[in-house]
This record gives C-alpha cells, structure tokens and sequence, in this order.
C-alpha cells in the first residue's frame, strides 16, 4: 500500500486464532496521524495480540496491516525502522546500567555516536533518572523502570509510539507521570495506546476504541461513546462498557 494518505496505521480483516482460541476476529481500522489512539479493552479481549501484529512481533493469521505504508508482513524490517514499543512487561537488559541500555538500542538503529550521546542525555534529563544513568535496572524502581523504557522507545525519533498497557502496575504518582509524558509528545508522534484504565483513555485520547473478544465493539471519541448510553447523567466509558457487554472491564 502505498503511504500517499493522512492515514498512520491501516489494519484490514486483521485475525489471529491460537488453536481454538480467536484472539482477533477481523479488526478493520484506520487511525491518523499525531493522533492518540486508545484501545481499551479487558484482559484477554486481544489488545496485545493487536500491539504484536503492529510491530511485526506475531504474524496474523488471516488479513494484512500497513504502518507508515510499510505492510506488516512484507516490510517488517521498515516498520520496526519507524516504531516505538513500550511493552507491557519490562524487557530492560538487566546487565547493562539504564545509559548502557539506551546506547544499545541508539547502535541497534545506526544512529552515529555524536548523535545519540546527546540525545540519551537529553532523554534520561527529561525522564528525571539521568542522576541514575549509570545504575543497573533492578536498582530502579517500577515506575523508574518504566521511564527508562520511555527512553528507550523515543530514542531513534519514531515516527509511531505504541504504548501496550504502560501504566500497569505503578502507584498513582507513577502512572501520572506516564501520563504526562505522553501529553508532551501527543504532538510529534502518532501514538497507539492499550489500557484497561478508563480515566487514562478518557484524559489522553483523540480516539477511543473498544476491544472485546477480539472484535472492536465501539469506536469514537470519548464524548461520542458516552452519547451510547442515554439511560445514565453524564456516563463513564466504563457505563458505555457495560452497557455494550452486560459486565465490567475488569471482572
């Protein structure tokens, strides 16, 4: 497909079936660019499965997707070019202090050594840990973990972030730090954000898509979703949740 649209990521009839289990059952999408889009769902309902087809992690098992133009399956090479992956567990080189880490992956995307010196500063400065550069991981704390992935992910410009579930697991303080970094960069990037977290979809996106059962069973904006419910004053994506499915996200 070539790119010559406004369009960040196209997924069409995408399905991936784990023996008998669907885990996505025809995800058609189209999502723009410098947008922040929220896939929100339960535990199970395929958000993940999505997150790795996009990055070319899992291949589906029927359909196709484009990010940036590059097809999934066929350009995987020039999609991960252009990526950003904050996953949802913790994948930090745990014999490597955090500045070691980053260098990794700055030389892992040809990035010249005059460039990414300066840019690892100026990123672990942003995420507050540069006072700990040269501490390993496991000295981190989880939310401290979690900026270093940050950092990570931003380190080469990309062009798409995807954000699977990141804010699972930190205390309050954690979480809305995550939160703040992603309204700083909502600008600059496309961003493709997995929650089951209700208020974080609702603060951060331009767009809100309902996954369950490897279907997506509601997409808009926060304030159209929430027009799905007219028997509840003013009614929480989580009211819209219910009201779509007869039980709640997180049950």
């Amino acid at each position: 497909m070539k790119n010559d649209n406004e369009y960040a990521i196209v997924t069409q009839d995408l399905k991936k079936v784990y023996g008998q289990i669907r885990a996505l059952d025809g995800v058609s999408f189209k999502i723009l660019r410098n947008q922040v889009t929220s896939l929100l769902g339960p535990n199970g309902a395929g958000k993940t499965t999505l997150v790795k087809l996009l990055t070319t992690i899992a291949k589906p098992t029927f359909g196709n997707a484009w990010v940036e133009g590059y097809g999934i399956q066929k350009d995987s090479i020039n999609v991960r070019r252009i990526i950003g992956v904050v996953p949802q567990i913790n994948n930090l080189d745990t014999y490597l202090t955090a500045r070691e880490n980053l260098v990794l992956h700055a030389r892992m995307h040809f990035i010249p050594k005059k460039i990414y010196s300066q840019r690892i500063d100026e990123l672990l400065h942003f995420m507050g840990i540069y006072e700990r550069r040269n501490d390993y991981p496991d000295n981190y704390s989880g939310g401290m973990q979690r900026r270093l992935i940050f950092a990570r992910a931003l380190i080469h410009n990309p062009q798409i972030l995807f954000l699977d579930e990141p804010t699972t697991g930190l205390d309050p303080q954690s979480r809305r730090a995550v939160w703040e970094y992603i309204q700083r960069f909502k600008s600059k990037m496309t961003i493709f954000l997995t929650t089951h977290y209700m208020e974080e979809a609702d603060i951060l996106s331009d767009r809100v898509m309902i996954i369950d059962h490897g279907k997506i069973i509601a997409d808009g904006t926060s304030a159209q979703l929430r027009k799905l419910v007219q028997d509840t004053s003013n009614p929480s994506l989580e009211d819209v949740f219910i009201h779509l499915t007869g039980r709640r996200i997180r049950e």
